[in-house]
């Protein structure tokens, strides 16, 4: 996550997503924003024109807040994750928004230190919360999480750390181009780890504008609360006005419910 993305479409459709948990299941949200650096060469987090329309995702207040920090007559300064939080669209949430910032390491032996202390207060941050969303730029990593731009992912082993604490996890994961078997199999290899063999898993794709996939780990006594909540979320607005669909993670396909 960075700066530049709050108010996108992005941002509208995580936060469709885990304000419709939060409104069917009892557990206690934590969000680790893995923030990183604004990128003043890219223009990421353009996509914003949804807000010239009239709010059609069901979610009125949600839609207003987003005009509110990210619309065409906003303050640019506003787009911050500061204000993000400060207004409150995620009731209860815990946050961790310490930046996972790269800039000023001078080796990938500098890089794991500074990430692993940072992994560390993350995890003691949000140990009490029962879901945690990951949000990092890219999702999960398939390459060296050490390397220069390895703050954009998350790694399979943090996310078997917060799920070792007793929490489901959420994970953001752009849909890059690698073939949809290649894909889906990185999604799926945590089946094959022993830490959350256990896991329920599905995923949830935001497909407006760019593909993004919203990963659950879920524990297994969460099982019935996230399946209750996912059924309201796709017999909404989110899903017929086309938000928001499930992913099939044998096939790739997208369909309505699982």
């Amino acid at each position: 996550m960075k700066d530049q993305y709050v108010g996108d479409i992005g941002d509208y459709t995580k936060f469709g997503i885990l304000r419709n948990l939060l409104s069917h299941i009892g557990l206690s949200l934590g969000v680790n924003w893995y923030l990183t650096p604004d990128d003043n060469v890219k223009k990421d987090g353009r996509h914003t024109s949804y807000l010239e329309r009239e709010c059609d995702a069901g979610d009125n207040e949600l839609f207003i807040a987003m005009k509110q920090i990210a619309g065409r007559d906003c303050n640019i300064s506003l787009r911050n994750i500061t204000q993000l939080q400060e207004l409150a669209l995620l009731k209860g949430a815990s946050y961790y928004d310490k930046h996972l910032d790269y800039s000023e390491c001078k080796n990938a032996c500098e890089r794991l230190i500074l990430r692993d202390n940072w992994h560390r207060n993350a995890l003691l941050h949000l140990k009490q919360r029962q879901l945690v969303f990951l949000d990092p730029d890219n999702g999960l990593t398939f390459t060296n999480a050490y390397g220069r731009d390895g703050n954009k992912g998350t790694t399979y082993e943090e996310v078997c750390d917060y799920y070792r604490n007793g929490a489901s996890v959420i994970i953001y994961n752009h849909r890059d181009r690698s073939p949809i078997h290649e894909y889906l199999y990185r999604l799926n290899r945590f089946k094959t780890i022993e830490a959350t063999a256990n896991a329920f898993m599905q995923c949830i794709v935001a497909p407006k504008y760019t593909q993004r996939d919203y990963l659950f780990i879920v524990q297994p006594n969460h099982k019935e609360q996230v399946l209750q909540a996912t059924h309201c979320i796709l017999n909404s607005d989110w899903y017929k006005n086309g938000y928001l669909f499930m992913r099939n993670l044998l096939t790739g396909n997208l369909i309505n419910k699982k």
